[in-house]
């Protein structure tokens, strides 16, 4: 019964799984960026943290539109897109404006975006829960740790957000292939 659900689920959300791939891409890119250069600019980091958010944002958006998803997985995601899409305007149109708020918007995105990814997870019983869990538990993780200290130096700031990006990343590339293996089955 539960691998019934779980193609069903499949079914339902699968065409959009190459959304989920371009968004760990974009994570990737942003994460290895901060990494490679933990002192460039906050205009620079604050751009590519800005751009991936866009993209996950939309992303989130139009798998709301998923023909046969329920109503709690639309509602989260919609939410969640929003509130990305916004974050990431803020970010891309003043990234150098203020430190803290750049930290305080990062820190609260992976609060916020974990927190959904978990009761995602927890609500969808039908397909592969544990990786949505461990996804929004490092995001999670990522965002307490930025608010801790929001007086930390932008080294540590690139380098936790890179960290968590490229996290985020693989563990959302992995996701969504997964999602399109389970929609070939």
């Amino acid at each position: 019964m539960a691998q019934a659900g779980t193609y069903e689920y499949a079914q339902k959300v699968g065409a959009k799984w190459w959304l989920w791939a371009l968004t760990g891409v974009a994570a990737i890119a942003a994460g290895v960026i901060a990494i490679a250069y933990p002192d460039i600019t906050v205009t620079v980091l604050g751009l590519a943290f800005g751009v991936f958010l866009l993209l996950y944002g939309v992303a989130l958006i139009a798998a709301a539109f998923d023909p046969g998803v329920d109503a709690v997985h639309n509602t989260l995601r919609v939410i969640l897109g929003v509130v990305a899409v916004i974050a990431g305007l803020v970010v891309v149109v003043q990234p150098a404006d203020n430190v803290k708020l750049l930290l305080v918007i990062i820190a609260l995105w992976f609060i916020i975006a974990g927190a959904t990814v978990i009761l995602e997870g927890i609500v969808n019983q039908e397909g592969r829960w544990l990786p949505k869990i461990v996804l929004g538990a490092v995001g999670i993780v990522a965002g307490i740790l930025l608010l801790q200290n929001p007086d930390m130096g932008l080294d540590a700031l690139a380098l936790v957000a890179g960290i968590s990006l490229v996290v985020w990343g693989v563990l959302e590339i992995a996701a969504s292939f997964d999602i399109r293996r389970m929609r070939g089955a």
